[in-house]
């Protein structure tokens, strides 16, 4: 959620409104946390590089996958994230229609 959102004072009741969204899409558990604590490694990269067969097979995956710099400055812009556990449906589907809430919810 950006930090010059204009509803960075946003209720409790709207926040857990958006959690409870997660938990109906699939998640298995969904929570706020800052968005500071979210941590990038660089080793991220290089776990995927020299472990996963897969490797710039996908879009979604390094080398094409935003770098961890670039990750770090995105995450600045802002002030909470939602972490969510996957469940019952893949994560990327979950995020997505998730995204489309959290959006229409006017966090933009």
């Amino acid at each position: 959620m950006p930090k010059k959102d204009r509803n960075s004072a946003a209720p409790a009741a709207g926040l857990e409104a958006l959690l409870e969204r997660a938990r109906d899409f699939g998640a298995a558990r969904a929570k706020v946390i800052p968005a500071a604590a979210v941590a990038v490694g660089e080793w991220v990269r290089w776990k995927c590089q020299f472990g996963c067969g897969c490797y710039g097979t996908r879009r979604s995956c390094p080398p094409h996958s935003p770098t961890p710099e670039s990750t770090r400055r995105a995450l600045a812009c802002y002030r909470r994230a939602i972490l969510l556990e996957g469940g019952s449906r893949p994560v990327r589907e979950i995020v997505a229609d998730l995204e489309r809430e959290v959006f229409l919810a006017g966090f933009h």
